[in-house]
């Protein structure tokens, strides 16, 4: 192992990349890994952002957040996604096949999702492989950032971290 000129450990010999160790947070679901955040970073208008893989039959979420926004980025797996409309109680579930996507065609767009905020919302991996998306979430200073629905978004709140509240009934069935 070597120490570059700055007193950081160097895990490569490529003279001007650096490596960051970042944690990894693990349970019998998968993993999440929170990149900014472990290196004190918070590139403008960007509260939260990680990247996470769930695993077969597994589910994660089962909570709202009161103030965000949160996107999620569908990038491999098959998926049941559930949502529930604060104001009338009501779930909606749709799923979303990324691994057929893939087959078809490897460069194929992907689904974000935009849940808006204080609607409680879960995800189930439906596939039989672990399957991964990517998790961020913008400061409501920054604008309106909803690109089709400004209904959306924050209501004039302002947050300065994305706030969850766990649910106490499930959104998604197993």
């Amino acid at each position: 192992m070597n120490v570059s000129s700055n007193g950081k450990i160097r895990l490569t010999e490529i003279e001007k990349v650096e490596v960051v160790p970042i944690s990894v947070h693990s349970d019998s679901r998968g993993f999440v890994v929170f990149p900014f955040q472990e290196m004190g970073i918070r590139p403008d208008g960007l509260l939260g952002f990680h990247f996470v893989t769930v695993e077969s039959g597994a589910v994660r979420g089962n909570h709202r957040h009161p103030s965000n926004i949160e996107y999620l980025l569908l990038l491999t797996g098959e998926w049941r996604v559930s949502v529930r409309n604060p104001k009338t109680g009501e779930t909606e579930t749709k799923d979303f096949d990324i691994n057929s996507l893939n087959k078809k065609n490897a460069g194929a767009d992907r689904p974000l999702l935009l849940i808006p905020y204080d609607w409680a919302h879960a995800i189930q991996n439906k596939g039989e492989e672990t399957s991964s998306l990517i998790c961020f979430y913008l400061d409501a200073e920054a604008g309106n950032n909803s690109p089709s629905d400004p209904n959306l978004g924050h209501n004039n709140r302002k947050a300065k971290q994305p706030e969850v509240e766990s649910i106490k009934d499930t959104v998604v069935q197993v």
